[in-house]
């Protein structure tokens, strides 16, 4: 966690864990203890809920990002995983609905659309969300580490400013402003998580400016992420429900 120091949390999320794992045998025992034969017919019902409720928690957790259904959750691991443009997971995939539908948009409604690369907005709304550079929370010894480690030292928390809100990500994490001068730092997202965002922005009634490129296909590298498009597209809002965008371009 950037300018926290963090050497105490697996241990402490491994003893909330083994306390939640007792509460739920203790539970469990308690259950047992009081059921009488005169309960045995509610019990059956309760089996039958608690086997749909074990279902339901096991697409929570096991399904619903494989599947590209949810980025953020609980459930998340606690690592850099990639959850679309391919999977950097030992043994589990990500984002299977949208390699389904592709770069199709003729599948917008769904999950199509591929992935798209914004290289450029003037949202304060989009930009306190993306790409969340929080590399200048980190302490100087961490970045170190960082660059001993042959990583690049740069650091993203897009899940944090999603999960805390709008008030605090607007006003007390660090967001890219176009008068700062500094260059925009242009990310990747699903189409469809795009446009799910853009709809939030237009309830603001923020007028804005973007720009982004529709990568070829689904599925690729880091070279593919970072310079491969098919087409690109200028995007304008007046914050009262009118838009106009030029037309998109591909490469020659």
């Amino acid at each position: 966690t950037p300018g926290f120091t963090v050497d105490y949390a697996i241990p402490l999320q491994f003893a909330l864990c083994l306390s939640a794992a007792r509460a739920a045998l203790h539970a469990a025992a308690a259950a047992a203890v009081s059921e009488s034969p005169e309960r045995r017919g509610p019990s059956a019902l309760l089996r039958v809920v608690n086997a749909l409720l074990v279902f339901v928690v096991f697409g929570y957790a096991f399904l619903s990002q494989p599947l590209g259904l949810m980025d953020i959750g609980a459930a998340s691991p606690f690592a850099s995983i990639r959850l679309h443009g391919g999977s950097n997971h030992l043994l589990m995939p990500t984002g299977l609905l949208q390699r389904w539908a592709g770069d199709d948009f003729s599948r917008s409604d769904l999950f199509g659309g591929g992935v798209v690369r914004v290289t450029r907005t003037d949202s304060a709304y989009l930009n306190a969300l993306w790409p969340a550079n929080c590399t200048g929370e980190l302490r100087p010894r961490i970045t170190s580490l960082l660059r001993d480690g042959r990583h690049i030292a740069l650091q993203f928390n897009p899940t944090a400013r999603r999960t805390l809100g709008p008030f605090l990500r607007e006003h007390f994490m660090h967001r890219w402003r176009p008068e700062s001068g500094a260059p925009f730092e242009a990310f990747t997202i699903p189409a469809f998580e795009l446009r799910r965002t853009l709809e939030e922005v237009r309830q603001s009634r923020e007028a804005f400016v973007i720009e982004y490129e529709r990568l070829p296909g689904v599925v690729g590298d880091e070279a593919w992420r970072t310079a491969a498009w098919r087409s690109r597209v200028a995007y304008t809002e007046d914050g009262r429900g009118g838009g106009a965008g030029a037309p998109p371009h591909s490469p020659r």
